[in-house]
């Protein structure tokens, strides 16, 4: 059977090749697509060109606006002439697989590939107002740059390193994170030399941010004393007095509470956290619930540096201690939300703190504590949302009550992934069920996908495939309209569960054959 599931899908991906383009024209250019991809890999090496890879969904409403504004533009051809252009369509089941090869998880979405289709720089996701040919054309000249391997040894102008760092934690996709932190430092050295020339305090302190948080990544993944020791003593210095140099002293503690907290110096990070901000934190604005949520971050990293100095009773009693206190913060931020449920601002941090917080535990492989936050998330979504009054999805914008606000239930349906799964299951099928019909089409694939591939991974297969056939029967009875477009990506995701757990072999077949009909 399985041999025959595979045949079915060498088949149905002939068809599909053969009924699709592998090019398309968009304005006066011929672009690869998600059809050509050996094609353009093949065309890249020959010429000794880079990939410009625009991934794309023929339901993105920003990605009519990046073919008008740019793609369209006759200017757009002093960079098709240093590329190979591939578009890839999400929609698509090649561009499917495509998407995921390389994360992708915004659209529109900008990625340089190595002609071996290696990513040399992951661009920029999403698209930003006013975004022009020029701006596209000096980040391939920057990409083109930084593949030279004395690249990070040398201070780069301004304009380059704030189109590559700013917003913060953009980073580089070729460079290694030790290269991207040799570049960073060699730069800032030199901005913060008044012969170089002024640098504002703003930018210079988005990038101090981004330097700690690269070298934070970087501390992360040393594993002995001795690595850590060495680490510290070749940046701390500099990295310390860069610090020092941020004028606004809120911002300059803020930064510096982060790297101690990121170097395995939490306990002198809660010091001076404490002294910065006091023991009572009152919330009138979404910064204070982000404060609050700093706070808790510390404590986990806290929880995570352990006390093995300390007895066995003691360092259990201290980590049990941390846990409580992680969650009383919690309790803080959702007494605060319920109580500003008309404040948009502070509930929507909420949501947020509860997601990032759920996240960095998941990741210190805490994942019973992050479970407790993730109820504590769903309990505040239920007590706080009112989505007549918060103003998620546009600054100024605000959503019809009867209308379900997908970045919130983006960020609720977040929690899963960063907690143990047995703790929430029926929460959040309970919740998912609840908002079902208010949700956008896309989270209830989300959901519905992540309950039984839940099932199936508890070997509840019965109730996976019980679930999974009543979610398919509901949405059809919704309309033949919402469940045209979507549904190939559905059955196909659907039919590689069952094959990668080896059962319902026959209904896998007969999702495979939906998913291309």
């Amino acid at each position: 059977m399985v041999k025959k599931f595979f045949v079915l899908l060498f088949f149905v991906f002939t068809a599909c090749n053969l009924s699709h383009k592998d090019r398309v024209k968009i304005g006066n250019f011929t672009w690869f697509t998600e059809y050509g991809y050996s094609d353009a890999l093949e065309k890249a090496e020959k010429e000794n060109k880079p990939i410009f890879a625009y991934f794309t969904a023929n339901w993105c409403g920003p990605c009519k606006r990046v073919k008008k504004e740019i793609f369209e533009k006759k200017e757009f051809k002093k960079i098709a002439d240093k590329v190979v252009l591939l578009r890839i369509e999400q929609t698509e089941i090649p561009g499917m697989a495509l998407s995921r090869k390389y994360h992708i998880t915004t659209y529109p979405s900008f990625r340089l590939l190595s002609p071996d289709g290696k990513l040399l720089d992951k661009g920029w996701s999403g698209w930003v107002k006013g975004k022009t040919v020029d701006d596209v054309y000096k980040w391939l000249e920057v990409a083109e740059k930084k593949m030279s391997p004395s690249f990070s040894k040398k201070p780069m102008p301004l304009s380059s390193i704030m189109t590559m760092f700013n917003p913060p934690f953009n980073g580089l996709g070729g460079l290694s994170d030790k290269q991207q932190a040799e570049l960073l430092l060699t730069s800032l050295k030199k901005f913060s030399d008044s012969k170089n020339g002024k640098i504002s305090d703003g930018r210079f302190t988005n990038l101090s941010t981004s330097l700690v948080f690269i070298l934070g990544g970087m501390y992360s993944e040393l594993k002995s004393p001795s690595q850590r020791k060495n680490f510290l003593k070749r940046y701390d210095r500099e990295v310390l007095n860069l610090i020092s140099r941020i004028k606004d002293k809120q911002r300059r503690n803020d930064i510096l509470i982060f790297y101690l907290q990121k170097t395995g110096r939490a306990e002198k990070a809660l010091t001076l956290f404490t002294k910065t901000y006091g023991n009572e934190i009152p919330v009138k604005s979404g910064d204070d619930i982000r404060i609050l949520r700093n706070k808790a971050w510390i404590l986990i990293s806290m929880r995570k540096e352990g006390f093995n100095s300390l007895e066995t009773s003691s360092r259990n009693l201290l980590q049990e201690n941390l846990k409580e206190e992680i969650l009383s913060i919690c309790d803080r931020i959702k007494e605060s939300a319920i109580k500003n449920r008309d404040n948009g601002d502070i509930v929507k941090a909420a949501f947020w703190a509860f997601h990032h917080l759920t996240q960095v535990l998941y990741e210190n492989h805490d994942e019973n504590l992050a479970s407790l936050v993730a109820l504590k998330a769903f309990d505040t979504f239920e007590e706080a949302a009112d989505f007549s009054k918060l103003e998620f999805l546009q600054k100024g914008r605000k959503l019809d009550p009867d209308k379900f606000d997908d970045k919130s239930f983006f960020i609720i349906l977040s929690l899963e992934e960063f907690s143990d799964w047995k703790l929430i299951p029926d929460r959040l099928l309970d919740f998912g069920l609840k908002y079902y019909k208010k949700a956008n089409i896309w989270y209830r694939d989300r959901i519905a996908i992540t309950v039984f591939e839940n099932y199936f991974t508890k070997g509840e297969y019965k109730k996976g495939m019980d679930f999974i056939e009543n979610f398919l029967m509901r949405e059809e009875k919704l309309g033949k309209d919402s469940f045209t477009l979507r549904d190939y990506r559905l059955y196909y995701q659907l039919a590689w569960i069952c094959l990668d757990n080896n059962v319902y072999l026959d209904r896998a077949e007969e999702w495979a054959k939906k998913a291309v009909r």
